[in-house]
């Protein structure tokens, strides 16, 4: 149903860059998601974009079977900033996507772009992220795709990813010594997470994609 590419970094003279996410990790490309082409099952997908990594979102890098958005719908607007990975995930429930390891769009980053100023400016409150959670594991039931065995430790899974992504917002807070996103952030993580051992995992786990990050940064 869904057909997925990686994409080219650009300016705004069409020229291609390495920018800074976040401030420490500098991205070459957007969503390689592996390094062959081929057909991805759609439960693969769907577990990789509740637990592990968000595959694809940006509208310039996919292509939809019409199909797909007259049974699952368009845009779900009260997701704001992340409408597209939302809409990416509900196809997942449902279709399989095919990967093609070729850039064949690009992105332009640019200081007007409402995604670089969140990313380095401004913020996205964290909620929206558990939200993603509340929709399709709970809403929509996406477990039932998934044996038993395995949907608690799934679902523990997406809610200490989703704090890692909400926890974004800590760089902006710490850049602009804004305590009080601080405390908002971390409290709203703390509150939205119902599993106890991922608030403890938590700082570990965010210790250990910092160094990461830093280690590629440095080996670029």
């Amino acid at each position: 149903g869904i057909a997925m590419a990686p994409l080219d970094i650009i300016d705004n003279h069409g020229k291609n860059i390495q920018p800074r996410f976040h401030y420490i990790r500098k991205m070459r490309e957007l969503y390689r998601y592996q390094n062959h082409s081929g057909l991805i099952r759609n439960l693969v997908i769907l577990k990789d974009f509740l637990i592990r990594t968000y595959p694809c979102c940006v509208p310039t890098g996919i292509m939809v079977r019409k199909q797909c958005i007259d049974e699952l719908g368009k845009f779900d607007e009260d997701f704001n900033y992340i409408g597209d990975l939302e809409f990416c995930i509900r196809m997942s429930t449902k279709y399989d996507f095919y990967y093609v390891n070729q850039k064949l769009s690009a992105w332009r980053y640019t200081e007007s772009s409402e995604t670089v100023n969140i990313l380095h400016t401004q913020t996205i409150s964290p909620v929206y992220f558990y939200r993603l959670i509340d929709k399709f594991y709970y809403k929509l039931n996406v477990a039932r795709f998934f044996p038993k065995k395995d949907r608690e430790k799934i679902i523990m899974d997406a809610y200490i990813f989703a704090s890692k992504r909400a926890m974004l917002n800590s760089l902006v807070a710490l850049k602009f010594f804004d305590i009080k996103l601080l405390l908002f952030t971390i409290k709203t993580v703390y509150k939205s997470d119902p599993f106890v051992i991922n608030r403890i995992k938590l700082p570990f786990s965010l210790f250990k994609e910092f160094i990461i990050a830093l280690y590629n940064l440095v080996k670029l």
